[in-house]
Formats: structure tokens, sequence, C-alpha cells
């Protein structure tokens, strides 16, 4: 290429329009020579930026490699998530439950002596039943 630009490129007797004046074969190697001039400087620009280019694909594809991995990750870590927050739902319903009908042995055992030690039983039915029957397990008091 060098001698090409030094001794064809430099010559301004070398113009296709010149040439065609003696010629049209030569003219057309003139274009010819001269576009495989210019594909030679814009490759050597271009060569760097093709390479650049392919280590930037390989690192990207490394790093989307990685990435669909912890996105894998992140999935089973959301699932295992949602079953502790739904075990943890049932555990809080469970306690809620647990802490309304699991009455002491002292309690059960105290509330129907109160209620027989009541007075005029027949007019005492409504607070009985709100303080007592509404706070105990069903199976202990029948009215």
């Amino acid at each position: 290429m060098q001698v090409i630009r030094t001794k064809y490129v430099t010559n301004p007797d070398f113009d296709p329009e010149k040439i065609k004046v003696a010629s049209t074969a030569c003219e057309g190697l003139c274009r010819w020579l001269l576009a495989i001039e210019k594909y030679d400087v814009v490759a050597k620009v271009v060569a760097p930026k093709k390479i650049a280019l392919k280590e930037a694909e390989d690192l990207l594809s490394t790093a989307m490699k990685a990435l669909e991995t912890k996105r894998a990750m992140l999935r089973e870590i959301q699932e295992k998530l949602n079953k502790l927050q739904q075990n943890l739902e049932m555990n809080k319903q469970k306690k809620v439950l647990h802490m309304r009908f699991n009455w002491s042995p002292f309690q059960r055992f105290e509330a129907p002596v109160a209620v027989s030690a009541l007075p005029h039983w027949h007019r005492h039915r409504n607070f009985c039943k709100q303080s007592f029957v509404l706070q105990c397990p069903i199976a202990l008091f029948r009215f």
C-alpha cells in the first residue's frame, strides 16, 4: 500500500477523468486502486474498534450469564421468602387462636364456680354471657 500511496495516489496525473481520455479500462483500474487505498485507511481505523467490540461482547456475554445465575438465585430466595411469610401469617393466626381459646386450668375450673355462685342466675344471664362465655371455649358452657 505504501508504493500505491507514494507512486500513484500523489501523482496529479492519476485522476480517473484524465485517464478516461486515454482508456476506459485504465479509468476503471484507477478508480479501483483509489477505492482500495481508501478501504485500507478505513480498515486500519476500524480494525481496533472491531477488536474492542469483540472483547466488549465477550465481557457482556459473561456478565449476562452471571446475571442470569443471580436472577435464578433471587427467584429461589423470593420463593423461600414467600413460603416463610405464609408460615409466619399462619403462626400468627395460630397464636391468636391459642391465646383466645387456651385457658389455664385455673381459669377453666374457676369460671363455672363463679357462675354458679351468682345469686339469681336468671337475672344475670347477659352479664355471664358477656364476661365468661364469650371468653371461654364453647364446650365449657351450654345455655
